[in-house]
Parts: structure tokens; C-alpha cells; sequence
């Protein structure tokens, strides 16, 4: 990145945001409260608590800028809320500082978009269920809808039913959109690809 990283960060913990400003001081680091939030910023880094105090102010973002979850990993613990809001992926905040800063500048430098278009509503009110997280996975993976049903046993309506709503739990309306996000989230918190039952 030639000119420096516009990072928006949004705790409610000083310490946090004092960490990542020092982290990050040849960057352009601007601490967030309430909407509304400069147009040109490149990322927003966020953490739980953010998630939790400024729910409207992440949901109205998710479209329009690139959002990662600074959270201290709990193993086995399955995907949050906050987990939902972050389309540019999670960063262990047990992590060398060093890497912290790479992951954040690498995320706000990717091309690749995961933003949903207009006529996509973005619904974080629930998470993922197991069936819905799973046929994502499938979709990624190149399946079409009926070998999805036939690897999950169920009926293709049903799939298209899982598949319906879990694009607009993640916020997208088109398959490459779908297969994006999932490769996003594999890739920031560590999943691996699904194995395909024969």
C-alpha cells in the first residue's frame, strides 16, 4: 500500500485503542464512536465488546467497509455475533504485536470484496446454523445444489432453503460472493475445507 491505511478502530477498552494507534503510527488510525464514520476509510477494527454497545453502527458499516475482529480465541467455542460482523476476517489478539499489524494492513490492502450489493439485507440477528454453515461450505468446495443434497441426505429444496438463508445471514445474494466469504473465513480463523461424504 503507497499511501498509508485510513483504520478506523472501535473498542470501548483505551488500552486497545492506544495499542493498535501505537501499532499502527504510520498509518492513519481514527478511533470511532457513534455513526457517522468517514466515508474513505479503508478497514474498521472491532472487538466483542464493540459488537455488543455499537450493533446498529456494525450492521450499517457491513456494507460499506471491510470489517475484522480483533478477539482472544476460545477454542472450540463456535462463532459469535461479532464473528457474523467480520467480513475481513478475525485477528487473535494474543498475537505478536508484529503479526496484529500485518494481518490489519493486509486486510485493509485486499482487493478482494466481500460487501454485498444493494439488494442484499444483512441479517446478524442469528447465527449460521449447523446445516447452513455446512452447505456453505459445500457451495465453496464447487457442489452443486443436488450433490449438496445428496451429501447431506436431504431433499434440493431444502438445501435451496439453507442456502437462501444463510446468503442473507452473511450479507451476499450470488454463489462467487458466497464462496468468497467462506474462503475469507477459513483463511482468518484457521477452518479447513469440508470433506465430501462419497
Amino acid at each position: 500500500m503507497d499511501q498509508p491505511a485510513r483504520i478506523g478502530v472501535l473498542s470501548g477498552f483505551e488500552i486497545i485503542r492506544t495499542a493498535l494507534a501505537t501499532l499502527l503510527h504510520d498509518h492513519v488510525v481514527i478511533e470511532l464512536d457513534a455513526p457517522p464514520w468517514p466515508a474513505d476509510l479503508n478497514l474498521v477494527v472491532f472487538d466483542r465488546h464493540a459488537c455488543a454497545t455499537h450493533r446498529d453502527a456494525l450492521t450499517a458499516a457491513h456494507a460499506l467497509v471491510r470489517l475484522v475482529l480483533l478477539d482472544d480465541p476460545r477454542p472450540g467455542e463456535p462463532p459469535t455475533l461479532a464473528h457474523t460482523f467480520a467480513t475481513g476476517g478475525v485477528i487473535s489478539s494474543r498475537a505478536p504485536n508484529g503479526e496484529i499489524r500485518a494481518a490489519i494492513l493486509r486486510a485493509a490492502r485486499e482487493d478482494v470484496s466481500f460487501v454485498a450489493d444493494n439488494h442484499s439485507v444483512f441479517d446478524p440477528a442469528f447465527r449460521l446454523s449447523g446445516q447452513e454453515e455446512q452447505v456453505l461450505r459445500l457451495v465453496a468446495v464447487g457442489l452443486s445444489n443436488a450433490e449438496i443434497a445428496a451429501d447431506m441426505l436431504i431433499g434440493i429444496n431444502t438445501v435451496k432453503v439453507y442456502i437462501r438463508q444463510a446468503y442473507r445471514k452473511i450479507g451476499v445474494v450470488r454463489r462467487s460472493q458466497a464462496v468468497a466469504w467462506v474462503y475469507a473465513q477459513q483463511r482468518h480463523i484457521g477452518k479447513v475445507e469440508p470433506e465430501v461424504s462419497n
